[in-house]
């Protein structure tokens, strides 16, 4: 396992699971097409839970791209530590 960045602690579970219900309210958002409210819920996960990689890979209309949202413009590549 390779070292972790200085300053990094691991992310309470108690978090992961509170910035997972603001990840479920942006996917939601996203399909009705209210995607400044799922971009606001996205961050607002993020602050909580900056690791998560359940706000990285997302599905989209295209087949399942990861890392953008349906409907909106095509996301910038998203890299994906191994």
């Amino acid at each position: 396992m390779a070292e972790r960045p200085e300053g990094y602690h691991d992310i309470p579970e108690a978090d992961q699971k509170k910035a997972k219900v603001f990840f479920d309210y942006a996917r939601t958002a996203d399909g009705t097409g209210n995607y400044e409210y799922a971009i606001d819920m996205m961050l607002q996960g993020l602050a909580v839970d900056p690791d998560a990689r359940a706000a990285l890979i997302t599905e989209c209309g295209d087949g399942g791209r990861p890392g953008c949202l349906r409907g909106g413009p095509p996301a910038p590549p998203v890299c994906h530590a191994g």
